[in-house]
């Protein structure tokens, strides 16, 4: 690789990168030439080995993207979400994510959490957002999620969140149980 395939890690904007990503962004489907390319720039410490497979290009490499990678498919959403909103205060330092399986991770002294969500709610992208490589949900799925996964949930502060959108999107979820629990938060009900 010459200096023009660094030049395209930096160019992409991105912190994390799967051997995958880098076989594309490389154009070079040759594992051996991945292995052996990936293996040089570690040594170098152009890249940062994080897990198998993923790797860093600096140190203080976006951890919510990292979070997006250790599980594919997932996005971020729960108590991470809700808290950067305002919706509720208590501080947690894990990145808590919904996917297929639920599993906890610890890459760097950083714990990833990820709660098992049934698929239709996971593919359906309302609510979801993709910026600067991170997938997100808005606050409102967030809490839906949560409320969804966990019957005993709370907020600090509802004022944090849109209750429209909430109405708008509780359909996707197809749960009489989870209609419940959202009536019994809905301001003046």
């Amino acid at each position: 690789m010459k200096s023009s395939g660094l030049a395209k890690l930096y160019a992409a904007g991105r912190t994390i990168f799967s051997t995958k990503d880098l076989s594309l962004l490389w154009r070079r489907a040759d594992t051996n030439y991945l292995k052996t390319k990936t293996y040089r720039l570690t040594k170098k410490s152009i890249l940062i080995p994080l897990r198998r497979g993923l790797y860093a290009i600096k140190k203080d490499y976006n951890h919510q993207e990292l979070a997006n990678q250790l599980l594919v498919p997932s996005y971020i959403s729960l108590h991470t979400v809700l808290s950067e909103a305002g919706a509720i205060f208590q501080y947690n330092s894990t990145i808590a994510s919904v996917s297929r399986i639920t599993r906890e991770s610890e890459v760097d002294g950083v714990r990833y959490s990820y709660q098992k969500i049934k698929d239709a709610v996971l593919f359906n992208k309302s609510g979801i957002a993709v910026k600067d490589g991170i997938t997100k949900a808005c606050p409102e799925r967030a809490w839906l999620d949560w409320l969804y996964l966990n019957k005993n949930a709370s907020l600090d502060n509802d004022r944090a969140l849109d209750w429209q959108k909430c109405l708008d999107l509780l359909p996707l979820y197809r749960n009489a149980a989870l209609e419940k629990r959202l009536k019994k938060w809905l301001p003046n009900s």
